[in-house]
């Protein structure tokens, strides 16, 4: 007995909705994990005209799964910090939060590195405009405020060596505002495996109870910290 091909006794439309069940599937699989959330986020503010200590969120960067050792704060590995990116938010001033009509606002962020936790000298500045998409007014409206874009693609990175930053050296790293309030979702610190390999890998990242924090705890601070990943995007 004749077996019949079952493809070839589908109508045409049931074959053509499982091609495109099909290559929905793979792109799914293909694109799975590509991106992934910044989780919260917390805003660098400037100095205020005739405020004391500069406000600022500082970074104990160590090497993963590392405890610190108390007295001797040692790193086991020789690690390197290669690359630091940050996720950006709107830029803003603390008059009009959501930056007004001024969609090409701009600040600068500051990364400042140590070998301790209460003093910064050697730092590299990145500038960063705002996100917000400038929306056109209709003939005879006020124009309407600008509306954030999707911080999922606004990943930047701050100008590091080559060589990189040595952590037995470099552990402590501060975060500023110039200018403008800067709103952060994430700041990521990325090292290479110490073996052949090179492999990239994300480097453990603390909030120091030294930070002199615009406003809020620690606790809120860490938003800065709550999806430490590899960005596929970077």
């Amino acid at each position: 007995m004749k077996k019949n091909n079952i493809w070839k006794t589908m109508s045409v439309w049931l074959r053509a909705f499982w091609i495109l069940a099909l290559v929905f599937l793979l792109l799914g699989l293909g694109t799975l994990g590509s991106v992934r959330s910044t989780g919260g986020s917390y805003a660098l503010r400037v100095q205020s005209s005739g405020a004391g200590k500069e406000p600022s969120v500082i970074f104990h960067v160590t090497e993963p799964g590392h405890s610190d050792d108390e007295d001797t704060g040692h790193v086991h590995r020789t690690l390197y910090v290669k690359r630091v990116l940050i996720n950006v938010g709107n830029v803003y001033s603390a008059i009009d939060p959501l930056g007004g009509s001024d969609a090409n606002r701009s600040a600068t962020v500051r990364l400042s590195r140590s070998t301790s936790e209460t003093s910064f000298y050697n730092y590299v500045d990145l500038v960063v405009s705002n996100i917000l998409k400038a929306s056109e007014a209709k003939e005879g409206e006020e124009a309407p405020k600008p509306e954030p874009a999707d911080d999922m693609f606004n990943w930047l990175e701050f100008e590091v060596p080559e060589a990189g930053w040595a952590l037995s050296t470099y552990g402590w790293y501060q975060l500023t505002a110039r200018g403008q309030n800067v709103l952060i979702n994430e700041i990521v610190f990325i090292g290479n495996e110490s073996d052949d390999s090179g492999k990239p890998i994300v480097l453990k990242a603390e909030i120091s109870e030294k930070s002199n924090l615009p406003y809020g705890t620690v606790e809120d601070a860490a938003k800065l910290i709550d999806r430490q990943y590899i960005p596929s995007l970077a």
